[in-house]
């Protein structure tokens, strides 16, 4: 008996060590605790068609502050983007409230942050945002006369608010935890309702949604079940489907992560299926991301190499054919000091990771970034600038920007009050600056229309003549389009784009950049094309 048990002692320590269990073949030690695999998961990239163009490189830009509180306890911030406005909505402890605040320019200017939920509404709490044209949508959970589900609706892109709509309430079986996404005149909630008050209680997740703007919902549908409260959830929608993501307490030790998916607009649900592995460790704070026909990723926080109590590392996962099938848990990060992740990922399969993590002796706010729908990524890099305690990150992606906002706590003495901040990352490929000229030449490179929807005409004027190319490059610096120039007087020289690439086919919407090289100089324009 005694023999057996040291075994299984020894057996655990073992598989328990730091950085030691299912090391990868080709590899290195950082520490002596943490190995670190050589280009697999967040080195270089190494993805296609980057061979021979420019590298790709991201630019964080400077943290912006989002809230002045006197008795600053802002929680939970949630960001979306629709157009040129950006939305950040959180959950302010001190004054019990659910406060929004928008940018109308891509996030450079804020405006002064509000209270959108009711002085009667009582403990509102953990906020979620969506958006479409000028329809803003914030629900969370709250009590008035009970707890329930409640919603606050802005028609005016965030301007003025509707009053509540109460989408949820009950005398005994509340209601909590609600996520949102809209799209064009639908929007879709997924929350859960407490079924069985005995303890643990059982807690099932349903689905609502509206066609008319959020005016009326239909009935509530069943989703799941949880068994136990669990973590989550967090809702995403590509061209096939809903794909839903949520913690569940598979024993009363354990919290792994599960996931579903609707193909006939919420009526039914497939799943659950585990995504991460059922170990001795629990897996939290799911979060979900879906486009195109059939691609969706997953991150969440995992404990199973940590030799922490409350933090892990932050792990993938992906599936290219609708959640039909999955890879393996993709592990991100090696020094087990990350709480939260968030993922999100635009209409062209940039995907953005971010997370929170302690490494440092204070918790930082990092991103990765994906070009090719999260099977290679560029290396991460530290967002925050405050070295203080920055948590709770909430990232979006479009038109290959990123933008995020978080808690700080870099403006107060005491490390509990936080303050919201906002960042956003333009992706931008290593070619010269559009503005580049060389001081010998009064040279002007332009492009109009700009945006376009059909033809542009890209003009170079000041050229001395001589042999010229002008090609089009895509953000990733890979050459979409050659172009042929047409020689003018006058040293104009001009070249028609017609959106499509060389082999005759139509380029999707999104940012190009016009490269002009001749004789001694080279210069870049940036323009946009919507189709």
């Amino acid at each position: 008996m005694y023999k057996n048990g040291l075994l299984i002692i020894i057996a655990y320590l073992l598989l328990a060590a730091p950085g030691h269990a299912q090391e990868p073949a080709d590899g290195r030690w950082l520490t002596d605790e943490i190995w670190q695999p050589r280009n697999q998961h967040a080195t270089i990239d190494n993805s296609p068609g980057h061979s021979g163009g420019w590298p790709v490189t991201t630019e964080w830009g400077e943290d912006i502050r989002l809230t002045y509180f006197d008795d600053p306890n802002a929680h939970n911030p949630e960001i979306t983007v629709s157009g040129d406005n950006v939305y950040v909505v959180w959950w302010y402890l001190y004054g019990d409230t659910i406060n929004f605040v928008r940018s109308t320019d891509g996030g450079l200017n804020w405006e002064d942050n509000r209270r959108i939920s009711e002085l009667e509404m009582h403990h509102p709490v953990v906020p979620k945002i969506g958006a479409s044209g000028s329809n803003v949508y914030v629900v969370y959970k709250g009590g008035m006369t009970y707890q329930g589900i409640y919603l606050q609706r802005s028609t005016d892109y965030g301007v003025s608010w509707l009053p509540t709509q109460a989408l949820y309430i009950t005398a005994r079986n509340y209601g909590a935890r609600p996520t949102i996404i809209s799209k064009q005149n639908n929007v879709y909630i997924v929350f859960r309702i407490h079924i069985d008050l005995t303890p643990p209680g059982d807690w099932d997740y349903y689905f609502i949604k509206s066609s008319d703007y959020g005016e009326t919902w239909c009935d509530t549908m069943y989703v799941s079940d949880t068994t136990a409260s669990g973590l989550g959830p967090d809702l995403a929608m590509n061209n096939n489907g809903f794909h839903l993501i949520r913690g569940k307490n598979l024993s009363s030790a354990v919290t792994e992560i599960l996931y579903n998916k609707s193909t006939d607009e919420g009526e039914s649900w497939q799943g659950p299926y585990l995504l991460s592995d059922y170990d001795t460790s629990g897996s939290f704070w799911p979060q979900i991301a879906a486009w195109g026909d059939s691609n969706v990723i997953v991150s969440w926080t995992d404990y199973k190499y940590s030799p922490y109590a409350w933090t892990g590392d932050a792990f993938i996962c992906r599936s290219t054919d609708n959640g039909e099938t999955w890879s393996e848990p993709v592990q991100m990060t090696y020094f087990h000091r990350v709480t939260g992740t968030d993922i999100s990922v635009d209409e062209n399969g940039v995907v953005f990771l971010s997370y929170d993590d302690e490494r440092s002796g204070n918790f930082e706010i990092f991103g990765n970034i994906s070009l090719d729908g999260g099977i290679t990524w560029r290396g991460e890099e530290s967002i925050s600038e405050a070295g203080a305690d920055c948590i709770e990150p909430s990232i979006v992606a479009k038109n290959r920007t990123g933008h995020i906002a978080w808690s700080d706590s870099r403006n107060n003495p005491d490390p509990r009050w936080f303050e919201v901040y906002y960042d956003r990352n333009d992706l931008v490929t290593g070619l010269v600056d559009e503005n580049e000229r060389l001081e010998s030449f009064e040279l002007e490179l332009g492009a109009y229309p700009n945006p376009f929807n059909s033809l542009t005409t890209i003009t170079l004027s000041g050229a001395e003549g001589g042999d010229v190319s002008i090609g089009i490059y895509d953000i990733t610096g890979r050459l979409v389009r050659e172009l042929e120039a047409i020689n003018k007087k006058g040293g104009e020289i001009k070249a028609v784009w017609d959106a499509a690439d060389n082999s005759g086919r139509r380029v999707s919407s999104e940012i190009y950049f016009v490269r002009v090289e001749g004789g001694d100089y080279n210069m870049t324009r940036k323009i946009m094309y919507l189709r």
